[in-house]
């Protein structure tokens, strides 16, 4: 299997306590963050994620 096809998921986050991580997903070289993990890391609500992702 080509390295460009594997798929590797990797901490991006972790709160002092470890009551929060945020993890991510390099596939096809791309990296993925859900929309529940870039809220935790922006400190903000999924629906402020998702308005600024159609905004985009």
């Amino acid at each position: 299997m080509d390295n460009i096809n594997q798929e590797m998921q990797f901490l991006i986050y972790r709160s002092d306590e470890d009551d929060v991580s945020v993890n991510a997903v390099i596939r096809n070289e791309d990296i993925w963050v859900t929309q529940k993990g870039m809220a935790e890391l922006f400190d903000c609500s999924t629906d402020n994620i998702g308005l600024h992702l159609k905004n985009i």
